[in-house]
């Protein structure tokens, strides 16, 4: 597919997570306004359950799930840049400040840096309480290396770059096991991948170790 095609499908993602999270924000907003002087709770909720959620869905895409396309750009960038806003929080507290309450406003920004660090953390814990596809499959183990650039039968170089929005980065993924369990698990991988190389060759165990289960 060209390039083009895939960054409009990614831009496309991103503006109808951002129709669903902007929208979302405003009837938050309207319902629990904030009285003059009072503690903005509407944008603190908002920002602080918009960073739970950015943690565990990206924590979710990137280290339990399959490779995706459109996931993150659809709902980190879309649902929840819409969703949470730095620009209200912002204006809140200016205008807090000027209107003499400078010690509301200081504690605002503070809960909402503190919350929102903590939120976050949270979000990242709980994503990783999912256990992953290839620890589902009953599988021995497996190595999930990330490359930082790749190309494939498109041509198509993907890169690490930090203004990317897709995470189609190239990644290797070595599972070590017994014949029939590889052949068990050869179907799931032709759901799991899109687009990609699967390869299966016999292998030598000289060393293996690993730790027990209660450790």
């Amino acid at each position: 597919m060209p390039t083009t095609d895939l960054r409009l499908r990614a831009v496309v993602a991103v503006a109808l997570g951002g129709a669903l999270g902007a929208p979302a924000r405003y009837e938050l907003s309207e319902r629990f306004p904030a009285a003059t002087g009072s503690f903005p709770w509407a944008t603190f909720c908002i920002n602080v359950s918009g960073s739970f959620v950015l943690g565990l869905v990206l924590t979710v895409v990137l280290e339990r799930w399959p490779p995706t396309r459109y996931v993150r750009p659809f709902v980190a960038i879309g649902v929840l840049g819409a969703y949470t806003t730095f620009s209200t929080f912002s204006v809140e507290t200016d205008l807090l400040v000027r209107n003499g309450h400078p010690t509301v406003g200081l504690v605002y920004v503070l809960a909402s840096l503190v919350g929102g660090g903590a939120s976050v953390y949270l979000g990242i814990v709980a994503g990783r309480l999912w256990p992953a596809w290839r620890h589902q499959a009953g599988l021995a183990g497996a190595t999930v290396v990330r490359g930082f650039e790749g190309f494939g039968a498109s041509s198509r170089i993907h890169t690490a770059r930090i203004l990317r929005m897709t995470e189609d980065l190239p990644v290797v993924v070595i599972i070590v096991d017994r014949v029939d369990r590889i052949d068990a698990f050869l179907p799931t991988l032709d759901e799991l991948i899109a687009e990609g190389l699967v390869v299966r060759e016999e292998v030598e165990i000289v060393k293996y170790v690993g730790r027990s289960a209660e450790s």
